[in-house]
């Protein structure tokens, strides 16, 4: 089994959590295809959980990930804007001379 990403976080009580994804390739036994999977595990000190995931699964979660942080991404800028046109309420005085250069 291949770990392709394993994620570690500290807790607040000193303790980890972490996260890891593994893969295991499909692959040809006693003259038939064996499928490959992806398994999610979840651990901490006290013992860990492993969800078996197929390939469709898997790339299903991947895309949904991707689309989620894409959305983000494009969240970014809004928000720069807003807090741009909060500051200029709060400080009219020292935002004139900046909109004179546009």
């Amino acid at each position: 089994m291949a770990i392709i990403v394993r994620k570690v976080h500290k807790k607040n009580d000193g303790g980890i959590v972490w996260i890891s994804i593994d893969e295991v390739p499909p692959i040809i036994k006693d003259t038939s295809v064996v499928d490959g999977a992806f398994f999610v595990r979840i651990a901490d000190d006290k013992g860990d959980k492993v969800i078996r995931l197929t390939d469709q699964e898997a790339l299903d979660i991947a895309y949904r990930i991707i689309e989620a942080y894409k959305r983000h991404v494009n969240e970014y800028p809004k928000l720069n804007q807003r807090a741009y046109e909060e500051y200029k309420k709060r400080n009219p005085e020292e935002t004139d001379s900046y909109e004179d250069l546009e």
